[in-house]
């Protein structure tokens, strides 16, 4: 067994060569710094700053029942 170069995105390893590992190995994977949020640069940080409030009048099973509000769709029936 050698060092192999590769690169995880988005939780998938992506290698340059096809290769073959045995069935079983172990891995060490280097952590950087975790690093706080910059609130004031991202403003999607601070969403609670620019997103509209939402109506009184919203339903509260507007998640489950979307396509009741949407398209008219009959009510799902609740799951309990």
């Amino acid at each position: 067994m050698g060092i192999e170069e590769g690169t995880i995105k988005e939780n998938k390893s992506i290698h340059g060569e096809s290769f073959s590992l045995p069935g079983e190995m172990k891995v060490v994977i280097p952590m950087t710094e975790r690093k706080e949020p910059d609130f004031d640069a991202d403003p999607f940080l601070q969403v609670d700053k620019w997103a509209p409030e939402t109506p009184e009048e919203t339903p509260t099973d507007l998640a489950h029942q979307h396509d009741h509000y949407l398209y008219g769709v009959k009510k799902k029936i609740a799951e309990e």
